[in-house]
């Protein structure tokens, strides 16, 4: 009895070990299944091959907004949106009267990052621990809850040109792995996703093609460029290795690569490509320092590359699509410390020389004497700027002394009469922000999030700066100060950022821009505050 007791319970042990590893071996083969499916940010795959769950599906509250609502228009101009403490408010500003009201007001202790304008100024996007959402349709003085997205510690966020798609992504930390999703933005569907991404790629992660039909985008993680098309996600095949950097045209379907040439990290290949017949349109080699940088002019008809500290290489991209862009290059004689194309221009500025007492310069790809060419226009001695911000109307430039014992020096600059307008001085600002119309410019001292001791119950005193205000300031574009608005004794500022708007601004439309004081304009509770 006892021999077959035994001999039972072996037979038992048997069955249950011969169980467990079939079970086992079934749970490998789900485990590799599944991490089949599991792919990285280099290799996007369809979103079916991910178990819902694993997603945030929209509830009953979460339905399809009308987007034609929440396009922006001449009367969305002179908003902004500044974030103090846990506050969140989108103000309509009217620096002549010196007045302001609000059009939004959120406070919520569980919003954790900076709010973000849409390209187009049509939607407001705020982070929340495990989700992000979006307000819009601010008429009638109120924003409107649109959609939200569910993402836990996003941290990162970014919209397409167009505004159909939303990226979010986390970086990865102890425990927390990365995440990416790419969601439909009116109806808040996840379109694509991927995790497990490299600690050290660059934001944006995802990089759109120019324009605003958002056909066409760009990775690059671990030196290696894929493209991706929109109607299916599906890479278009082509890859590219060895790329240092890269960046699109802003207006059309170009990209500029950045190639490392042959095993001398100095010796780099710029390529500019058009997508997505892979048709290379220029190729050319240069040598340059390991920070070479790219900057596309807004209308794309220029290329920068700053090659080393002290040269740039430019590129003329040509109307016709057989075109070879020409190259030109410049050098200069002292490093180069700041450079800034003009919007919707042939010009740009560059600061170069000592940090203590640098020249500024202005350039021209198109001068009358000298069609076709790189020329300077002029060069200043000695000026207390280190940051340039041109209007985006271009013609005025503003340059600002942020850092070191500059601490807020402001001179705003008429580059077609080569005069400065006038200077002055914001103390300790941190911010310089011209709004979409090019008439005024918003400066302020803002700190940074990390900075928010306790972000629940608003700013430590013990950390507050001693000296800054608490506010932000309206100038005109000659320099002249038009409005303080404070934010309250204790709060301090962590974001300033004025409204993009859809509308091509001209001069006819700034002329049906003026206020009238019979408007129905009154200022908010901080208006005592204001001078």
């Amino acid at each position: 009895m006892g021999t077959g007791t035994k001999a039972g319970s072996s037979g038992i042990v048997g069955s249950r070990k011969s169980n467990r590893i079939k079970s086992n071996a079934v749970s490998e083969k789900k485990k590799k299944k599944k991490k089949k499916t599991v792919f990285n940010l280099c290799n996007f795959k369809p979103l079916g091959v991910y178990e819902k769950s694993d997603y945030y599906e929209p509830t009953g509250f979460d339905y399809p907004f009308n987007v034609e609502k929440c396009l922006t228009g001449k009367d969305d101009l002179n908003q902004l949106v500044i974030r103090n403490g846990t506050l969140t408010r989108v103000l309509q500003i009217n620096p002549t009267l010196k007045k302001s009201y609000r059009v939004y007001e959120s406070w919520d202790i569980d919003i954790t990052g900076d709010a973000h304008w849409s390209p187009r100024g049509s939607y407001l996007l705020l982070q929340f621990r495990n989700l992000v959402k979006i307000e819009g349709d601010f008429r009638h003085n109120r924003g409107h809850f649109l959609m939200r997205y569910g993402h836990a510690k996003a941290n990162l966020l970014d919209f397409s040109p167009g505004e159909k798609y939303l990226i979010t992504y986390n970086r990865p930390k102890r425990n927390v792995r990365s995440d990416l999703k790419i969601f439909d933005v009116s109806t808040g569907r996840i379109l694509m996703g991927g995790y497990h991404c490299p600690a050290d790629v660059s934001w944006p992660l995802i990089r759109w093609a120019g324009g605003e039909d958002d056909s066409y985008f760009a990775m690059l993680i671990k030196k290696t460029v894929r493209i991706y098309e929109t109607q299916t996600f599906v890479s278009l095949g082509d890859k590219f290795d060895d790329v240092v950097d890269m960046c699109w045209s802003p207006t059309e379907s170009i990209l500029a690569l950045l190639k490392r040439s042959g095993k001398q990290t100095a010796n780099k290949v710029v390529l500019l490509v058009k997508i997505p017949n892979m048709k290379v349109l220029r190729q050319t080699d240069v040598v340059c320092d390991d920070d070479c940088k790219l900057y596309w002019q807004s209308n794309g008809k220029y290329l920068a590359v700053q090659v080393t500290s002290s040269e740039f290489v430019f590129f003329r991209i040509r109307e016709g699509i057989d075109d070879t862009p020409s190259k030109e290059v410049l050098k200069v004689d002292e490093k180069i410390l700041a450079f800034a194309w003009e919007p919707s221009g042939d010009r740009f500025a560059m600061i170069h020389g000592d940090e203590s007492k640098p020249l500024v310069s202005f350039y021209s790809m198109q001068a009358p004497k000298y069609p076709d060419k790189v020329s300077r226009i002029a060069r200043f001695q000695t000026k207390q700027a280190d940051s340039l911000f041109w209007s985006p109307r271009g013609k005025h430039i503003v340059l600002a002394g942020l850092k070191g014992s500059f601490n807020g020096k402001l001179e705003f600059f008429d580059v077609d009469n080569l005069k400065v307008l006038s200077k002055d001085e914001h103390f300790m600002a941190t911010d310089i922000a011209w709004d979409p119309t090019g008439r005024y410019v918003a400066t302020a001292y803002t700190i940074p999030q990390e900075m928010d001791i306790s972000y629940k119950c608003g700013f430590s005193v013990a950390m507050d700066p001693p000296n800054p205000k608490n506010g932000f300031c309206i100038w005109s574009l000659e320099g002249k100060k038009l409005y303080w608005k404070s934010t309250g004794k204790d709060l301090r500022l962590l974001q300033l950022k004025w409204r993009p708007n859809r509308e091509s601004i001209d001069d006819d439309m700034l002329k049906t821009l003026a206020y009238s004081v019979e408007e129905e304009w009154h200022t908010d509770e901080d208006s005592e505050d204001e001078r």
